[in-house]
Formats: structure tokens, C-alpha cells, sequence
């Protein structure tokens, strides 16, 4: 399980969580950062 904050989110990472399906804690800011709906 990820949390998503600053400084910043790579394309690198959102797609190795994408490809290995880890799941992600849907806090405020990670919704900000990372627009996809398909992630976990």
C-alpha cells in the first residue's frame, strides 16, 4: 500500500503501481496528484 504526497509523483511510479496493482490510500492530495480512476 502507497501513500501519495509531495514533492512529486513520476509517470515511472503511477505506472509500476498500475502494472503490479498495488493499492494506493485515497487521501485528498494523492486524488490530486494522480488523476487516473483506474488505480486501486
Amino acid at each position: 500500500m502507497f501513500l501519495i504526497d509531495h514533492p512529486f509523483v513520476s509517470d515511472f511510479l503511477i505506472d509500476s503501481i498500475k502494472e503490479n496493482n498495488f493499492k494506493i490510500v485515497a487521501t485528498k492530495k494523492a486524488k490530486e496528484l494522480i488523476l487516473d480512476n483506474s488505480l486501486n
